[in-house]
């Protein structure tokens, strides 16, 4: 396991901050609506796309993914290369960031997208495999708690399978169990049958 050095943390906590840039917040009070206010007052694209509107919400989300994709891309391949356990633990901050925001008083969005972005960066084959599922789920159910949350579930696995570092496996089970958390309303909605749709 990699020694985790003062420029390793400084670079994790770097990673957590920049995840934490609500863009979903930001992009809805340009429409002069806080996001937080309305509809399911997440503030991922989903929720922004419900709201604003879907340009609003195409925005949010390639804004959310780059913001988890491009740090943790840099970190992984020219930073600490060869340190999976670093890795992890930027990922981990990453996803961390964005749920729970040093700029919203720790609260935010649920990391589906986000997630996605830091799975790029570390596993893009099994990244590009998940994000085609999730694509179907979708197109079939027209729920994307639905299709992230199956997703989610599969991830572990599929990067256990893969052989990718462990490292990179803890990461698909840390980001599973906080996505499922993150998610408990809209499971309880699933479980009921009242999901919403787009």
């Amino acid at each position: 396991m990699s020694a985790f050095g003062l420029w390793e943390i400084l670079a994790i906590a770097m990673i957590y901050v920049i995840n934490g840039i609500p863009f979903g917040v930001i992009v809805s009070k340009r429409s002069g609506v806080d996001i937080r206010a309305h509809g399911s007052g997440n503030t991922g694209a989903t929720n922004v796309a419900r709201v604003v509107g879907k340009k609003a919400g195409i925005t949010v989300l390639v804004l959310d993914f780059l913001k988890g994709f491009i740090p943790l891309f840099i970190l992984v391949r020219y930073i600490f290369p060869g340190e999976p356990w670093v890795h992890l633990a930027a990922a981990v901050a990453a996803i961390l960031g964005h749920c729970y925001s040093v700029f919203l008083n720790f609260s935010g969005g649920k990391a589906s997208i986000t997630g996605l972005a830091c799975l790029f960066a570390l596993e893009p084959v099994i990244a590009a495999g998940m994000a085609l599922l999730v694509f179907i789920i979708f197109k079939i159910s027209r729920m994307v708690s639905l299709a992230a949350l199956i997703a989610a579930l599969i991830t572990p696995v599929a990067l256990y399978l893969y052989g990718s570092p462990l490292p990179y496996t803890l990461y698909g089970l840390a980001a599973a169990l906080l996505l499922i958390y993150r998610h408990r309303s809209n499971i309880t909605r699933l479980v009921q049958g009242t999901e919403n749709k787009i």
